[in-house]
């Protein structure tokens, strides 16, 4: 994207393909990331054969003094945390055009984000329905606003054929969509 002004360029090296994808985007703004220790490769995703049909992408505004300590924090406390909850990290970001964003993004399914949701709110007192409450998640939230300003946090679904993405959109069912593709839940 760095690239997208310079069309000549930018042909060489994205050929058809941005003109193709351009067909497809709906909206956004480029950032320019870069991962930080604890952030997984493409290739170790698709080793662990991490998948998704929603992705919940972060972007947040953090103390800039506090944005390399926070994403450490994530690496280290959240990942876990996360984990136990069906969410898999595939990307632990620092912003490189500014010193206050982070991004984070977590592969997950539908139940995996409602039972999270639901534990997340029973942990809070504000709901008794649903799976326990998971105090780490309300410890995470209250340790996290030492370093979060702001941000905003987006479902997204994955293309398919991508590494993280379902084979097909035509040929899923509804139960690729709504349920884990293996015991271990690592979609």
């Amino acid at each position: 994207n760095v690239d997208r002004m310079n069309l000549k360029r930018r042909k060489a090296f994205y050929g058809d393909w941005w003109d193709e994808a351009a067909k497809w985007r709906s909206g956004g703004f480029d950032r320019l990331c870069g991962g930080v220790p604890g952030s997984p490769s493409t290739d170790e995703i698709e080793a662990a054969g991490i998948r998704g049909t929603i992705f919940v992408h972060e972007v947040l505004e953090v103390r800039p003094e506090a944005r390399l300590e926070f994403l450490n924090l994530v690496a280290t406390q959240r990942v876990p945390m996360m984990t136990d909850h069906g969410h898999h990290v595939t990307g632990i970001y620092e912003v490189l055009g500014n010193l206050h964003e982070a991004v984070i993004v977590w592969a997950t399914t539908v139940p995996a984000q409602t039972e999270l949701r639901q534990s997340r709110d029973a942990a809070w007192g504000l709901s008794d329905e649903g799976p326990a409450a998971d105090e780490r998640l309300k410890e995470w939230e209250l340790t996290a606003a030492r370093y979060v300003t702001g941000g905003i946090t987006q479902l997204m679904t994955p293309l398919p054929r991508t590494v993280y993405g379902p084979p097909d959109w035509e040929e899923a069912s509804l139960d690729d969509w709504l349920q884990p593709d293996d015991a271990e839940g690592t979609n």
